[in-house]
């Protein structure tokens, strides 16, 4: 017994689980221009945790996406927390930064949609995560809070496009340097004044330009140029029902030819149903609780341009329906209908639908 009692210990100590996601995405359906029609192994991330004491604790998050070629291989989350007191836990270590509620919630199993809303790519640029340290816990039982010091945001290498801000990431060189030696600061507090609710309010600041004349091929002012992010988001159920969403507003300072900011946000309302008569088909044969749920979320994007304000502003309606036979897995098919603010700009719109589990 003390080999199978030491197992039994480590077992109880030792987490592991994964993450999958395939999609199909259909881009091309509303002006036949080129874009995305194909199958996408978009996500296996495996998840591995331990905690050796009640005050210690540990996770990592592992992401290969996209068949897993070199450059899409992430560490996500690799962190340590320690417990200073039962209201207050120190955390160090490569995280997810506390911005919106989704960035922190990203994974396909916790969505009810296939594709992020725009909101979260373009503004918020999740999945977003940095090295840095933490300070995290709970004010009382329905306010928790964030706030943190990590490496920031660098130079864009899409000034002037939709991804100007999601390009500022640093991803797989985010463990290693920060480009001016400056810190970022960020924060979340949100409150739960009743069962399952919450509301959040975020942000952060960063200095992002390059402090070295070397490196800083756009004109900046060596390490003085600010990016600003402030959020506020909310999670609202109700009998079959949820409403959730994100607003957020961007301050930067701009590059050469590049924005001055940004505004947007989302609506999302789901509504969770499962007929009687499908209880002894195959979609409930056997399944504790399976479920539908219907979709439709609201969606508007407004950048600060340089010449042309509407250039890359749009609003997008999405509609979708999911089932989940149990509620880490999801069957989902969505359309986005995309509106775009600038005369003569085409509307791409997109369809998709996928399959993922996380267990």
């Amino acid at each position: 017994r003390p080999l199978g009692d030491a197992m039994e210990t480590l077992a109880s100590k030792v987490s592991i689980g994964a993450y999958y996601e395939l999609e199909y995405e259909d881009a091309r359906r509303v002006n036949g221009s080129a874009g995305e029609a194909d199958f996408d192994q978009h996500r296996f991330i495996l998840f591995f945790g331990a905690k050796p004491h009640e005050r210690i604790r540990m996770f990592s998050e592992l992401e290969f996406e996209h068949g897993a070629a070199a450059a899409d291989l992430k560490l996500e989350q690799a962190w340590l927390e320690f417990e200073i007191e039962n209201w207050l836990n120190l955390r160090g270590g490569i995280d997810l930064i506390p911005v919106g509620r989704l960035n922190r919630n990203h994974d396909g199993n916790h969505r009810d949609f296939i594709f992020r809303p725009v909101t979260d790519e373009r503004l918020i640029p999740s999945t977003w995560y940095e090295a840095g340290v933490s300070l995290n816990g709970s004010f009382t039982e329905k306010v928790n809070y964030t706030f943190g010091i990590s490496n920031g945001l660098r130079e864009s290498t899409g000034v002037g496009g939709i991804s100007e801000i999601r390009s500022m990431r640093r991803t797989n060189a985010l463990s290693e340097n920060d480009n001016n030696n400056n810190k970022a600061i960020s924060g979340r507090i949100v409150a739960s004044p009743w069962l399952g609710t919450e509301f959040g309010i975020s942000g952060y600041n960063a200095k992002y330009s390059s402090s070295s004349p070397g490196q800083n091929s756009i004109g900046l002012p060596n390490g003085d140029s600010d990016i600003t992010f402030l959020a506020f988001d909310w999670f609202i159920p109700w009998k079959a029902f949820e409403f959730k969403g994100e607003y957020v507003n961007v301050e930067k300072d701009p590059e050469a030819g590049g924005m001055t900011g940004a505004a947007g946000g989302y609506g999302e309302l789901a509504y969770h149903f499962f007929p009687s008569f499908l209880d002894e088909s195959w979609l409930g044969r056997g399944f504790e609780d399976p479920t539908f749920t219907a979709l439709l979320r609201w969606e508007t994007i407004d950048f600060e341009t340089p010449g042309d304000q509407d250039l890359l502003d749009r609003n997008i309606l999405s509609v979708g329906l999911n089932y989940r036979p149990i509620e880490q897995m999801a069957f989902k098919v969505s359309y986005d209908f995309e509106d775009r603010k600038k005369a003569g700009v085409d509307n791409v719109d997109k369809f998709g639908a996928g399959m993922v589990l996380g267990f």
